[in-house]
């Protein structure tokens, strides 16, 4: 018993901990950010003392681990995570040697709860080292399971957004508004994964990046296939002189036609997904409340 409540507190503090760093490290809110044009300029030690613990201390430790570390990482292996990132939206923004830094602090912080809990459970030194082992490697592949589910959820979100994204830039265009104006509107009416797309890629226009490569930059960090034909149509547009308008009204019918495609086919998904809980959670109970009683008396009658 002491010991599982050793390893659920020693679970339960490593939760808390990444959960805490998580948002210690988080962007500020709105208001921290308005609260801070009307105070008086601060010394350089206080603006330093002034940012959060994580950002302060955490990240640059983050930052030396993964310096270590990334001299024996191959290069493809930081370019592989570098476009996750960018996949995921860049949460909590943080570069690619920073999450290699996180990665193997998960793996260290594993490696040894692992290692305590067997040793405290009376295993073999063979058990301890291969149990250790399969918490290092545990520990290495959480984050990155953890990025893929963001990485998910972030093409979700813009496959759903898409089509009321387009509408909009559809009568914004037609009354008249250029197609940057347009994609300003979308991203000031929305605080969704789209939207957040289209601020980078105006930003980008901003500073000096031609539209093409911004649109086609935009769509290499979703790889939405709704959005790269999107993309794709609409430099086609620009590159003969095809009407925006028109592009745009036509992409976002087909929108909706994929749309509710895909409504379709997740419906008709439903049947298969629930044989699993029905003949595995459902049909035993059934089973148990029709068939028990009968099943007593039989055996019953047998034994008499």
């Amino acid at each position: 018993m002491e010991i599982l409540l050793l390893s659920f507190s020693l679970a339960a503090g490593i939760l808390l901990t990444f959960t805490g760093l998580a948002r210690s490290i988080g962007i500020p809110s709105q208001v921290d950010l308005l609260a801070r044009q009307y105070v008086r300029p601060l010394s350089l030690e206080q603006v330093e003392l002034a940012e959060p613990f994580g950002r302060r201390v955490l990240r640059p430790a983050l930052r030396g681990l993964a310096r270590m570390v990334s001299r024996a990482t191959p290069q493809q292996i930081m370019q592989t995570i570098h476009v996750k990132l960018d996949l995921a939206g860049n949460p909590y923004d943080l570069p690619a040697l920073e999450f290699l830094g996180v990665c193997v602090l998960f793996a260290v912080l594993n490696t040894l709860s692992a290692g305590l809990v067997s040793s405290l459970l009376n295993a073999s030194f063979v058990v301890i080292v291969l149990v250790m082992i399969a918490g290092a490697a545990l520990g290495l592949y959480l984050p990155v399971l953890w990025l893929n589910m963001k990485i998910r959820a972030r093409q979700e979100d813009i496959t759903i957004a898409l089509p009321d994204a387009l509408d909009l830039l559809t009568v914004c265009v037609e009354a008249g508004q250029g197609f940057d104006g347009a994609m300003a509107q979308v991203g000031d009416k929305w605080d969704n994964e789209l939207s957040r797309a289209f601020k980078r890629g105006l930003a980008e226009i901003r500073l000096g990046k031609t539209r093409q490569a911004a649109l086609r930059d935009m769509a290499n960090r979703a790889q939405v296939r709704e959005l790269t034909n999107f993309v794709a149509a609409l430099l086609q547009a620009e590159r003969f002189g095809s009407g925006i308008a028109q592009v745009l009204r036509v992409q976002a019918e087909q929108m909706r036609v994929l749309r509710r495609q895909r409504a379709q086919t997740i419906a008709n998904q439903m049947p298969i997904k629930l044989v699993f809980p029905l003949v595995f959670c459902l049909f035993p109970a059934l089973f148990i409340v029709l068939l028990g009683p009968a099943v007593l008396r039989l055996l019953a009658s047998v034994i008499v």
